[in-house]
């Protein structure tokens, strides 16, 4: 089943997600303690691993660089 996520990874985990959702205007950067709580919470349920963090990161990169998703066509 694999290993569970760090603390270190969960952290950088927290920190991606709400760089990615400032990015595309879902996170209110004056406003974050509104959402990223909420996000923590969730997230600390469901006790990640340490490849879902991993996954998970890598879906807030192409979030972010849209040019680097997978079957895109670069123009």
């Amino acid at each position: 089943m694999g290993e569970p996520a760090t603390a270190q990874a969960f952290e950088a985990l927290i920190e991606h997600l709400e760089d990615a959702a400032t990015a595309v205007g879902f996170l209110d950067p004056q406003h974050p303690k509104m959402l990223m709580p909420r996000l923590r919470r969730l997230f600390m349920r469901s006790e990640l691993r340490a490849e879902e963090v991993d996954l998970l990161r890598g879906l807030c990169s192409a979030i972010m660089n849209p040019r680097r998703r997978v079957g895109k066509r670069q123009s």
